[in-house]
């Protein structure tokens, strides 16, 4: 990948995030972040200066990485919930840019949709976050099965930063959602979506950045467009982006486990600071179950990603 075309995926990482108006703050420095994982120098403070569409799109044509583009592109506006009119708009405008099909950009679509449109509820599930204690076939699971679950679902989220396929990082935001669902339910609750990804926002985890900085791993470590039968290469050691993504999820089921469990009483700044230290112990964590992540990205198949988050 050349020069031009790492600068023309920061900015397009840098153009979904603005599309709906705005980008964060957790967005901006997971802007920053990206930039030097692709080895672009931004001054102290600095956000990548935004590209015109032409400058995005310029360097990526012919480089069969057109469709690429698209769908990160996509998943960037729907980690959030779908992609409202401006962010519409703008996905139209870069299907143009990258000369492709109106066709191929309603299978990015449905592609995208399937992982990330309802991941939580299963079919006929309830619609709103009320308490449903007791209801649910079997048994709830205890302590211990519950931190079971956080650890390898933060495994899973580990092992899909690890292979070489564009959407395998769009499948971590939902897999988070749906271990949030999981734990709320096993404390009994039913969550909606909308429960979940504002429980995520208040505690300061941002969708969306969380797929620039899968983007910028992926990026700079040459995964696109390289769809490899084998991992072996690219397993032989941890991956950065592979350790963020199990320390986040840890990080956010743990979160969950608390809050369920005291009966969703934190305040805003209690669950930010939870957050952050979760966060802290999941890093601290990770190395220790690198063997484990990478013998389970050995065994994921890419095509049943949409499957595997809804678990």
């Amino acid at each position: 990948m050349t020069d031009m075309q790492r600068q023309a995926i920061l900015g397009l990482c840098h153009q979904a995030t603005m599309a709906d108006g705005s980008a964060s703050a957790a967005e901006q420095q997971a802007l920053r972040r990206a930039a030097e994982r692709l080895g672009i120098a931004l001054l102290p403070g600095d956000v990548p200066p935004s590209l015109d569409l032409a400058a995005i799109t310029n360097p990526l044509r012919g480089s069969g990485l057109e469709v690429t583009a698209l769908e990160l592109a996509a998943g960037i506006c729907a980690a959030d919930g779908p992609p409202n009119r401006a962010e519409q708009w703008f996905l139209e405008a870069l299907r143009v840019g990258l000369a492709l099909s109106a066709e191929v950009a309603e299978e990015v679509r449905r592609r995208v949709a399937a992982l990330v449109s309802d991941p939580i509820l299963p079919p006929g599930g309830s619609t709103s976050p009320s308490p449903s204690a007791g209801s649910g076939a079997g048994p709830n699971p205890g302590p211990v099965e519950l931190e079971e679950m956080v650890q390898n679902t933060a495994i899973m989220a580990g092992a899909l930063e690890l292979l070489p396929h564009s959407l395998a990082t769009l499948a971590i935001v939902p897999l988070q959602m749906r271990l949030v669902y999981r734990v709320g339910k096993a404390h009994g609750y039913d969550l909606d979506s909308g429960h979940i990804r504002e429980f995520l926002a208040v505690a300061g985890v941002s969708m969306a950045s969380q797929v620039v900085e899968g983007i910028a791993e992926r990026t700079a470590r040459g995964l696109f467009g390289s769809l490899l039968g084998s991992f072996v290469g690219h397993l032989a050691s941890q991956a950065t982006g592979s350790g963020v993504a199990f320390a986040s999820t840890y990080a956010v089921g743990e979160l969950a486990r608390q809050y369920y469990a005291g009966g969703r009483r934190f305040s805003a700044i209690e669950l930010q600071e939870a957050y952050d230290r979760l966060l802290e112990r999941g890093r601290t964590l990770q190395s220790g179950f690198g063997p484990r992540i990478r013998s389970q990205a050995d065994r994921i198949d890419p095509a049943t990603l949409a499957s595997l988050v809804r678990g």
